[in-house]
């Protein structure tokens, strides 16, 4: 059995991993990356956008796509948004 100390352990890595959030192609500043047992959040800064969002990506330091994400959200040219996405870190034996 894969131990809650190690996804935990994990989790820390791909908060640590997290260098960089794209929405549209256009590097977007990173508020705050928080792990909790398992669990990485990631929040944005409140930023404005000219049109709706359809990308989103987060980059190592290297630029490697972590992860990727198709959207389609529609968005007020004058109101800032605030992105919030939390990944949860699980290990599965094979069978």
């Amino acid at each position: 059995m894969i131990t809650t100390e190690y996804t935990e352990t994990l989790a820390q890595k791909l908060a640590d991993d997290i260098a960089e959030l794209r929405v549209n192609g256009s590097t977007v500043a990173i508020d705050s990356i928080d792990r909790t047992n398992n669990e990485v959040t990631v929040v944005s800064e409140k930023t404005f956008y000219d049109s709706h969002i359809t990308t989103v990506e987060l980059l190592d330091t290297e630029e490697n796509v972590i992860y990727s994400k198709q959207a389609n959200l529609s968005v007020d040219t004058n109101e800032s948004v605030q992105l919030t996405h939390t990944f949860e870190v699980n290990a599965k034996e094979a069978d």
